[in-house]
């Protein structure tokens, strides 16, 4: 490869690495609002997590996990599923398996668009359940 070839290709790569950073950026200052935290907060909120997982040999276990309050907010609001897929943007299947605790995992686009469309909180689209051998 030339020397004017080599240059051309660390241009276009710095360029791509450029981009990456820069959606990279865009999807943490989007978290960091869906969340409404500074980016302090998260820097202290791992920070404190790292240091508390350090004091142990043993793994952080896990006490518990957050679900879904669709199908309770779909009750509340006398929603049904095509009201809410309508009213959100999604396909009523996506709603359907977020009602029924049916799907592996969920993006953060879709939290915004759920949490924006039926005009309610974090607090209010999520629950924390304990888990009962903990």
């Amino acid at each position: 490869m030339s020397n004017e070839q080599n240059q051309i290709s660390h241009k276009k790569d710095r360029k791509n690495s450029t981009k990456s950073i820069d959606q990279r950026l865009e999807k943490l200052e989007m978290t960091l609002k869906l969340l409404d935290i500074s980016f302090d907060e998260l820097v202290g909120l791992v920070t404190y997590y790292r240091a508390e997982k350090q004091k142990s040999d043993e793994p952080m276990e896990r006490s518990g996990q957050l679900k879904w309050n669709l199908d309770k907010l779909m009750l509340e609001m006398n929603l049904n599923i095509d009201q809410v897929a309508t009213i959100v943007g999604l396909h009523r299947n996506q709603i359907g398996k977020i009602k029924n605790h049916d799907f592996k995992r969920t993006d953060l686009k879709t939290i915004e668009r759920i949490s924006k469309g039926l005009n309610v909180s974090l607090d209010e689209l999520f629950r924390y359940e304990k888990d009962d051998s903990v």
